[in-house]
């Protein structure tokens, strides 16, 4: 699994903007500030070049508190051998960045870390987010059922009056998380204040 995690925001300020709600069509409930996930609309295919620098990238890691691995390189995307690699996440970021939140164009958004992650057979990524960070991306390079999951880590939905476990059944709604397949050359991103794990490696890949 790869990770370029953290996104900078080059500007000063942000400013708070209300618009009217918009009801579904489907129901009559009307879903109030969600948090947006992007997948990209196109899949990354990695050469064997590429491939070959990424699993060099083996050799110099630190083990993670889930029994994964990081490597140390911190600016993977930096290297020449992942240009075209880094052009694909920068497409996707304008798009998610510009088009999906209408932000201003005279803001910039750039990549400023970017590092591997490798889950071995048995091992997971456990739950957290990234601080001094405006948005944060998974990009699945190989492997098989490793399942992403996003968790609400902002509120219960009624407070301390109710849990998780009373609801019959999770819907989008209602749920504590959110879990998304893996696919090899998809790309996710999302504001970095949102929680996420990687589900245990159970395959030999």
């Amino acid at each position: 699994m790869y990770s370029t995690n953290f996104f900078n925001l080059l500007h000063d300020t942000l400013k708070f903007n209300s618009i009217d709600h918009i009801m579904s069509i489907s129901d009559n409930i009307a879903r109030l500030f969600s948090t947006p996930v992007f997948k990209s609309p196109e899949k990354y295919k990695f050469n064997k070049s590429e491939l070959d620098f990424i699993d060099k990238q083996r050799e110099n890691v630190i083990i993670n508190q889930s029994g994964n691995l990081f490597s140390k390189n911190r600016y993977v995307l930096e290297s020449p051998e992942l240009k075209n690699l880094k052009e694909f996440c920068n497409n996707n970021l304008f798009m998610y960045f510009y088009d999906g939140f209408n932000i201003k164009k005279d803001i910039e958004i750039s990549i400023t870390q970017s590092w591997i992650n490798f889950n071995q057979k048995n091992t997971s990524h456990h739950r957290h987010k990234h601080i001094n960070s405006i948005i944060s991306s998974v990009l699945f390079i190989k492997g098989e059922m490793c399942p992403i999951t996003f968790h609400n880590s902002q509120r219960n939905l009624f407070g301390n009056l109710m849990s998780y476990e009373d609801f019959a059944a999770p819907n989008e709604n209602n749920a504590a998380q959110f879990n998304f397949n893996n696919e090899n050359g998809k790309l996710f991103l999302f504001p970095s204040t949102l929680l996420y794990s990687v589900s245990k490696n159970k395959s030999d890949v």
